[in-house]
């Protein structure tokens, strides 16, 4: 084992020009937690934002000389079990992925991070699912789960009308494909540059946003999941069924109220989404991954000492567009 690792880092909120590269010790496991060797991490829009500061709110206090890491999501394998950890279900060599904490410093854009063994998953046995594919799973694919199936309560066999903004990104091209799998009948908001590629998906219809307001239409939906965060619930109610329901990954403090004022006054339901992490939802997950229910999105990888490579991908995931993952490999 080496002594030391390369992490992307950042010591100063602000532009994607504050990411560095930098040699940090390898650390140390505690007990209840594995070292995990990461072979791919995949970006979020959640880096950009911690990163920019969006979120300081949420973070844990920021020492600006330490400085925090980048990236949460990561694959890879273990390599080294902490004190208490069972070695008969994490052997050394078991293939894993998992999500860290975005408010902790500690980042998955490095050669090694450390978790609590109860929060990982096993990576799909499947060559499709090499460990570049895998990092993709746990937000994106998460989010999106953890949305349709646990918070919206759909179900295989259902015949639910879904709409997702943000069918070609990273959450919203996996919800396209859950909830195709559940039965649904999909419409896919996005660019008319993606709409073969959320055909593809499971789409049964797809709306170039830029040329069409999808909120203006006259028909109801039973389902509109906000993968894109753009279209807020007033603007989407007057298309919601009596009891449809819409969900934004990106909670505030207004959306969290507006929320619970609902419950009280309407059948309607405002879901603010905050993903939470656990072994199950990644087991279900790589499941569904070794079923074929969800492909590998469209990957671009970017070595992890490409620091100006990975800047203008944090700058071109501001801009909120594109589609597929981004996923840096040590």
């Amino acid at each position: 084992m080496p002594s030391t690792m390369r992490a992307i880092r950042f010591h100063h909120y602000g532009s994607a020009d504050e990411l560095k590269l930098e040699t940090l010790p390898v650390p140390t496991p505690a007990a209840g937690e594995v070292l995990v060797q990461v072979r791919a991490a995949a970006m979020n829009p959640v880096d950009w934002k911690v990163r920019s500061g969006k979120l300081k709110i949420l973070v844990k206090r920021f020492d600006a000389q330490a400085g925090r890491g980048s990236g949460s999501d990561f694959a890879g394998e273990i390599v080294g079990l902490g004190a208490g950890v069972d070695t008969t279900a994490w052997p050394v060599g078991t293939r894993v992925f998992g999500s860290l904490d975005f408010r902790l410093a500690q980042g998955a854009m490095s050669e090694f991070v450390t978790i609590d063994a109860g929060l990982l998953g096993r990576s799909p046995a499947s060559p499709a699912w090499d460990d570049a594919a895998v990092s993709t799973l746990p937000v994106a694919a998460g989010t999106a789960l953890y949305t349709l199936a646990d918070v919206c309560g759909l179900r295989a066999g259902g015949n639910a009308r879904v709409a997702i903004t943000g069918a070609a990104g990273g959450v919203g091209a996996f919800a396209v494909q859950i909830a195709k799998h559940f039965g649904a009948q999909v419409t896919a908001v996005c660019s008319a540059g993606n709409a073969a590629y959320a055909q593809a998906l499971g789409a049964t219809r797809v709306i170039d946003y830029r040329q069409s307001d999808f909120t203006q239409l006259n028909e109801q939906f039973d389902l509109i999941f906000d993968a894109a965060t753009t279209y807020s619930f007033a603007r989407c109610q007057r298309i919601l069924a009596p009891q449809g329901q819409y969900a934004n990954p990106l909670p505030t403090p207004g959306m969290m109220a507006k929320g619970a004022w609902l419950k009280l006054t309407s059948k309607q339901r405002l879901h603010p989404i905050m993903l939470k992490r656990s072994a199950g939802l990644w087991a279900r997950l790589s499941e569904m991954a070794q079923s074929g229910v969800i492909g590998v999105p469209p990957l671009q990888r970017i070595a992890l000492d490409d620091v100006a490579g990975l800047q203008a991908a944090h700058r071109a995931s501001e801009t909120g567009h594109g589609s597929g993952k981004t996923v840096v490999v040590p």
